[in-house]
């Protein structure tokens, strides 16, 4: 399905629950998976759904973008709560789960 709502046939549509962000040399990668949530939150990442790798600039854009709409939706609907992190250690060089 396209941003306008109209059905895209060669395009694959994903839902997820939870990512992964990690950054290597050249790229950015975006984990996306799929919990449970009758299996818990025990720090597993689920069932991988799909992976995005895009460059620095693009990540930035899209970090920016997503900011933009996410406070446009919290002015119309109210601020979104979000629960603390589950086993969320401090330092880690691993990638950022959400």
């Amino acid at each position: 399905m396209t941003v306008d709502g109209t059905q895209e046939e060669t395009v694959p549509v994903f839902y997820a629950n939870v990512a992964q962000v990690a950054a290597s040399g050249h790229d950015f990668v975006i984990g996306f998976g799929l919990r449970n949530p009758l299996e818990g939150s025990s720090g597993r990442f689920g069932s991988p759904q799909c992976t995005l790798f895009i460059s620095p600039s693009h990540f930035k854009r899209l970090t920016e973008a997503m900011t933009s709409v996410l406070q446009e939706y919290e002015q119309h609907v109210g601020v979104i709560p979000v629960p603390p992190k589950a086993n969320e250690e401090e330092g880690s060089d691993g990638p950022a789960s959400l």
